[in-house]
């Protein structure tokens, strides 16, 4: 079996909050949106394991998360790998 972890911290340095105008077609009435300020920091978590099986047949199962505030993302994988 072949552990692995993988970890990386994501700061937006660019962007920021928009003002957008919008004219709707046939209203003839602009509206002015502002968009949200982007999140600046948040990280990336990923674990797996590999088995390595005779034949040259290979498992896996992967676990990926996004650590961010206000939101979650999972995302769980998993295969089989055959070599020929």
């Amino acid at each position: 079996m072949v552990p692995c972890v993988f970890g990386e911290w994501v700061h937006e340095h660019e962007n920021s909050a928009r003002i957008m105008r919008v004219d709707f077609q046939g209203t003839g009435i602009p509206s002015i949106f502002t968009t949200p300020s982007p999140e600046r920091d948040w990280a990336n978590l990923w674990l797996g394991v590999q088995m390595v099986l005779p034949q040259q047949v290979s498992l896996f199962v992967n676990y990926q998360s996004l650590l961010i505030s206000g939101a979650t993302n999972h995302t769980l994988e998993g295969g089989v790998r055959l070599e020929f």
